[in-house]
């Protein structure tokens, strides 16, 4: 009598990454197969790969052992991720991080507003990128500015620590005071933030307003300029109208009109 042997075992593997897993040999027959994907980034970055995934398809059940890749200047963040093994019971994504070997050096952003000739600085930052590395600069955004276009938004990181990148913004509006009077029409203030107006405020004449009378701003004439638009609002109160009536009375003696 021939005795049959019914045992069965299936892998299929797809590689792309640069190691192959070392698989036992007790793997379930006929449980399926399961995913296997491990990446390979560099840490402290938003998702930058510094090389290929590991990807491979296998038997539930198989024990695997993957060596991670060397990708100079790169080294392993973590030495205990220089092998990742386990056993594949399900579909399974592994993340393996890496430091830049290179030696790192500090670079500067500084994001000034211009406004005609005067500059204001909006803000400062400073960062860290590998020696030698192009990197690009973070754009930010500032209410009432708007980025100068043409700008090259990328700065190479020097190694002693010094590059420094200048952003360009203009001001969108100037700082100003207008007045609403429903009445007489009154210029606005034109300036900027912190500078002394006093003397253009002693120079605002009273509204006028057919009906009304005037009693002020609601809200306070500042002396300094303040930061972006600053709108006051005319205050009235109705008046008292005067009007003469006059009274013609007929002459009937000349036919003529008299007051």
């Amino acid at each position: 009598m021939k005795r049959r042997w019914t045992g069965f075992l299936a892998a299929v593997v797809m590689l792309v990454g640069p190691c192959l897993p070392v698989l036992s040999a007790d793997a379930a027959g006929g449980a399926g197969t399961a995913a296997l994907t491990i990446y390979y980034y560099a840490a402290g970055t938003v998702r930058k790969m510094v090389a290929a995934p590991y990807q491979a398809e296998l038997a539930r059940g198989s024990r695997y052992q993957v060596k991670s890749p060397s990708a100079e200047p790169f080294v392993l963040a973590d030495p205990e991720q220089a092998v990742i093994e386990g056993t594949l019971d399900e579909d399974t994504e592994i993340r393996v991080y890496y430091n830049d070997g290179r030696k790192q050096a500090d670079y500067t952003v500084i994001y000034i507003g211009r406004d005609g000739e005067r500059e204001t600085v909006l803000d400062k930052e400073t960062f860290r990128a590998p020696a030698g590395e192009t990197v690009n600069v973070e754009r930010k955004d500032f209410e009432n500015f708007g980025k100068e276009a043409g700008q090259d938004m990328t700065i190479l990181v020097t190694a002693d620590g010094r590059a420094v990148k200048k952003v360009y913004y203009t001001r969108l509006f100037y700082d100003r005071i207008v007045f609403r009077t429903e009445g007489t029409y009154i210029s606005p203030i034109y300036g900027r933030a912190g500078q002394d107006i006093s003397g253009e405020i002693e120079k605002i004449e009273e509204p006028v307003r057919q009906g009304y009378i005037f009693k002020g701003w609601n809200r306070a004439l500042p002396d300094i300029m303040p930061e972006g638009e600053y709108v006051v609002n005319a205050v009235w109160e109705p008046g008292e109208s005067r009007y003469t009536v006059l009274r013609w009375m007929e002459n009937a003696e000349d036919d003529g009109l008299v007051p």
